[in-house]
């Protein structure tokens, strides 16, 4: 399977209409955890295993699981332009 990323005119244009701003470095302080809970054929086992390695690894850090059901798209937008780094996890399929 290949992905394909999207053009990135239309993309800013979008982030443009919903009124994404790029926050200065200093303002993206959170390493955000995007589960995969909530989709059964692609739950991830080791879930938490896998956040406790993230903490030992970053202590320093803020670590946030993202859980969409408990945002608005407008809440959503602005909880990730305090990202430092998004991670989502990922399975490799044979």
């Amino acid at each position: 399977m290949s992905m394909v990323a999207p053009q990135r005119e239309p993309l800013w244009g979008l982030r443009k209409a919903l009124g994404v701003r790029v926050l200065p470095a200093s303002q993206r302080t959170k390493i955000i955890y995007v589960p995969r809970s909530a989709e059964w054929s692609r739950n991830v086992q080791n879930q938490a295993r896998l956040l406790e390695e993230l903490r030992l690894a970053f202590p320093a850090e803020e670590i946030v699981v993202f859980e969409q059901k408990e945002h608005s798209a407008r809440s959503t937008i602005e909880f990730f332009q305090q990202a430092k780094v998004r991670n989502v996890a990922w399975r490799n399929r044979p």
